[in-house]
């Protein structure tokens, strides 16, 4: 189902977590186990487009436990799952309970400063981004990124920093704790 839904194959992939469903309630799972799938199809349901769909959307969030938003991962998905299905103020309480917990989850502060600006709250959308930037500031200032990699970012997002920082934070991801983000060949 998730190569179905990465492809933006929506109907395949609903049909396949369908199944998947079915296995699992088969096998008499709980329902902390079956949260992954039912974030997965409320993403699918919210991207097809159809107004019925979206309300089987709200359906499969308003189904998942609170043990799920103890993975900032599958937070940000159900927070992009809100937002798609016009649920915003939901999608910003989910992603700044993110940002709390990891002030180093840039694609949060983008998405969440793209929240604001979408509803026209200007002033809350740059009180984000000026968080966020503090946030950079202070990895820059332990020495985590190496020069090199920022002025590879800065070229790359073509002087936005918004894209800047989400390549910062897809960096910073997959980074060891001990080591300095260094792209260089």
């Amino acid at each position: 189902g998730v190569i179905f839904m990465k492809n933006k194959e929506y109907d395949q992939a609903i049909k396949e977590f369908k199944n998947a469903m079915k296995r699992y309630k088969r096998a008499k799972v709980s329902d902390n186990a079956l949260n992954y799938v039912r974030t997965n199809m409320a993403l699918c349901y919210a991207f097809t487009g159809n107004k019925q769909d979206q309300a089987v959307s709200k359906r499969f969030l308003g189904l998942l436990t609170k043990k799920i938003y103890n993975e900032n991962d599958w937070s940000y998905n159900i927070a992009i799952a809100y937002n798609k299905i016009g649920e915003s103020v939901e999608a910003a309480k989910i992603l700044s309970s993110i940002i709390r917990d990891d002030k180093n989850n840039f694609q949060s502060y983008v998405t969440l400063s793209r929240i604001y600006e979408d509803s026209g709250n200007e002033k809350e959308s740059m009180k984000v981004i000026e968080r966020m930037q503090i946030a950079e500031a202070k990895l820059i200032e332990k020495g985590k990124v190496s020069d090199d990699a920022l002025k590879l970012i800065v070229k790359i997002s073509e002087g936005s920093v918004r894209d800047a920082l989400s390549l910062l934070d897809r960096g910073m991801l997959t980074l060891d704790n001990s080591k300095e983000l260094d792209l260089s060949l």
